[in-house]
C-alpha cells in the first residue's frame, strides 16, 4: 500500500510503515507529571476554580454546607425521644422476624 502524498513521504511513511503504530500511546510530558506535587495541587485548583467560575451558586451552597458539616454537631433527643424509638425498633425487629419465621 503506497501513500502518494508529499506530505506522508516527507513524515518517512511508505508501503511498509503502518502510519498508525504507536498513535494510542500517550504523549510525553513536558512538565510535570502524575508524581508531580506541585502538578496534582494546581490541577486541583484549576478545576476548582473553573467549577466556581462555572456553577457559582451551586459551589456556594456546597460549601456552605460543608462548613455547617464541619462546626454543627447535630441535636439532642430526650430520654423519652430515644426510649420510643429503641422501642419502635425493637416492635419492627419483633414484627420482621415473626414475617420471616412463617
Amino acid at each position: 500500500m503506497a501513500y502518494p502524498t508529499a506530505a506522508g513521504r516527507a513524515a518517512g511513511v511508505n508501503e511498509r510503515t503502518n502510519p498508525y503504530e504507536g498513535a494510542m500511546r500517550a504523549a510525553p510530558r513536558a512538565q510535570g507529571g502524575p508524581g508531580d506535587d506541585d502538578f496534582n495541587i494546581s490541577t486541583i485548583v484549576n478545576l476548582g476554580a473553573s467549577t466556581l467560575k462555572r456553577r457559582p451558586v451551586m459551589s456556594g451552597l456546597w460549601m456552605l454546607g460543608l462548613l455547617l458539616a464541619a462546626v454543627g454537631n447535630g441535636f439532642s433527643v430526650s430520654e423519652a425521644q430515644l426510649e420510643a424509638y429503641n422501642e419502635t425498633l425493637e416492635h419492627a425487629a419483633h414484627v420482621t422476624d415473626k414475617e420471616l419465621n412463617q
